[in-house]
């Protein structure tokens, strides 16, 4: 999952070094944040590159409102999301002066848009996660409160571009985020702390936006006008996924022919709207994720101290988020009747949630087992086979996969609590 660096690794569940790591680590948080203030200020860019970096931050910042108003042609839409990913390429590249950086940043903006929808979704993500980190790296490094000008100036911009200052406002989305972004680095926060930061900041974001929308709209907010906005996005739902079936059976010729599938259609549907806030937040997770992975990326290539920067990459998930997800997943499983509904509905959500940490967490142990001590050839194809194997079946191996992860989880956590008892 983008960028995970983890000093020493972890040690196999019988050791406990890793668990002395993070201890040591949490003891030294504040003198590492010292450290690092001091030294990104030592880092200040040369003027050209801060004017580089402020037009790209403009242009980041003013493409969502501007994609979602003007009456552009599908083939300036597409133009206009390739140069925002390539400016998204161009900051990470220029921000670390490593040609690897924006490699891996073209990369992940590639597969975002193949695998979720062309080049407007990729655009949308690299807008969003590069106008943060170049915020962030300028405060940092400038230490200047006329930083706090790019947002407003972006606003205004996009304001008289459409003659809306509403939709304008779509400019500032991704400002939350990046206070928060701002507040994790200087705090040195973990990554699972800093990911749920940027990512309460994101979706707070897409709340007020939402909430503007409906009193302008409607002028209030109602719990039937609520209902109304949910079943449209039912029916909105229903027949995206029609057109597809659609296409797998003329087209494409996967599905027969003639078959109603009018009530698998409606199912779907349903499901997929009484998972919305499961989705909302995994998306949020990702884009927060992404964010920060990127920004400690830029901090690592800085040539700073790996001791200072190491808590920004510790993943270190909570037992209680183990628990939860172990017991959400138990209990979705006997839940099937009509009464039981709301609360399986809740149950889904918490378990897709919390399914990508507890994945990654069974990741970080597989780099211990397979790569940490001299790794063999056995050890590294099996590393590599691993995931591919997960995604030939992903609705059975990665539920299996993330209830592997949550014990892992839970037994390093216990191993940890002991040893420091016996400390």
């Amino acid at each position: 999952m983008c960028y995970i660096y983890i000093i020493g690794l972890l040690s196999p569940i019988s050791k406990t070094d890793f668990e002395v790591t993070v201890n040591s680590i949490q003891n030294e948080t504040t003198t590492n944040s010292e450290a690092l203030i001091s030294a990104l200020k030592k880092k200040r860019p040369h003027w050209g590159d801060i004017l580089l970096l402020c037009v790209i931050f403009l242009a980041a910042s003013v493409y969502l409102p501007l994609i979602s108003v003007l009456p552009l042609q599908p083939q300036s839409k597409d133009a206009f999301s390739f140069l925002i990913c390539a400016l998204s390429v161009l900051a990470q590249a220029r921000l670390s002066k490593k040609i690897s950086v924006g490699i891996g940043q073209a990369t992940l903006l590639l597969l975002i848009g193949l695998l979720f929808g062309g080049p407007h979704i990729a655009a949308i993500i690299g807008a969003t996660a590069s106008s943060a980190c170049i915020f962030c790296w300028l405060a940092l490094t400038t230490a200047s409160p006329l930083v706090l000008l790019l947002p407003l100036i972006s606003y205004g911009g996009a304001s008289l571009a459409i003659a809306s200052p509403f939709t304008g406002a779509l400019s500032l989305i991704s400002m939350p985020m990046a206070l928060l972004l701002l507040i994790s680095v200087r705090k040195l926060l973990s990554k699972v702390k800093a990911i749920c930061l940027l990512s309460a900041g994101l979706l707070l974001s897409a709340i007020l936006a939402a909430v503007l929308y409906f009193l302008l709209v409607h002028e209030s907010i109602t719990v039937e006008l609520l209902r109304a906005s949910i079943d449209s996005v039912r029916s909105a739902l229903a027949n995206e996924i029609s057109t597809r079936l659609a296409l797998l059976e003329g087209d494409m010729g996967i599905l027969p022919v003639g078959r109603d599938y009018s009530e698998f259609v409606n199912t779907l549907a349903n499901e997929l709207v009484n998972h919305l806030p499961a989705i909302l937040l995994m998306i949020t997770n990702g884009i927060a994720l992404i964010t920060h992975s990127a920004m400690v990326r830029l901090l690592l290539s800085q040539n700073l101290s790996k001791e200072t920067l190491t808590p920004l990459a510790i993943f270190d998930m909570s037992a209680v988020s183990a628990v939860v997800f172990l017991l959400s997943m138990l209990l979705s499983l006997f839940m099937d009747s009509p009464d039981s509904a709301l609360a399986l509905a809740v149950c889904e959500n918490l378990y897709l949630i919390l399914i990508p940490g507890m994945l990654i967490s069974l990741w970080m142990y597989l780099n211990v087992w397979l790569l940490a001590k001299m790794p063999s050839c056995f050890g590294i194809l099996l590393y590599l086979a691993v995931p591919l194997l997960l995604f030939q079946f992903p609705s059975v191996l990665l539920p299996i996969a993330a209830v592997i992860g949550a014990v892992l989880l839970l037994i390093g956590k216990i191993r940890r609590e002991l040893h420091q008892r016996k400390s």
